[in-house]
């Protein structure tokens, strides 16, 4: 599927993981993708799309991870916004950025097991350089 494989080399860009041996240490976390289908006005299929995520549900507070944090922009900032390009007689564009969330550096040693469909060598994993889903 070339949603996957588009996935994947997105994260390979970013350098979001490695291909490392796993540590004796290491509590590994699973992956598992999630696939949407994003549908057009006119009902018509516009795009599919395949997200590598993290089942972080294995992690516990206060020993793997201290705090949670997703940076969020509050609706009053961007209705802020939208007036002042109204106001001013501005223009506006809008863009999607396909891996917004594939920026945050990471403070801690992340590691996951591959998920279905993606090969590795046996005692091998992925140790996260960033923030995934």
């Amino acid at each position: 599927m070339e949603e996957i494989l588009d996935e994947l080399r997105s994260h390979e860009r970013s350098g979001t993981l490695e291909i490392v041996t796993k540590p004796d240490h290491a509590t590994l976390l699973d992956s598992r993708w999630v696939f949407k289908v994003k549908i057009q006005p006119n009902g018509n299929v516009d795009k599919f799309k395949a997200r590598l995520v993290v089942k972080g549900y294995k992690q516990r507070y206060g020993v793997d991870n201290f705090e949670t944090f997703v940076p969020v922009c509050r609706f009053e900032s961007i209705w802020m916004i939208f007036s002042m390009v109204t106001g001013y007689s501005l223009e506006m564009k809008q863009f999607d950025i396909k891996t917004a969330f594939l920026n945050g550096n990471l403070d801690k040693e992340i590691y996951m097991t591959p998920t279905d469909g993606v090969k590795v060598k046996p005692g091998k994993v992925w140790l996260l350089k960033k923030s995934l889903y």
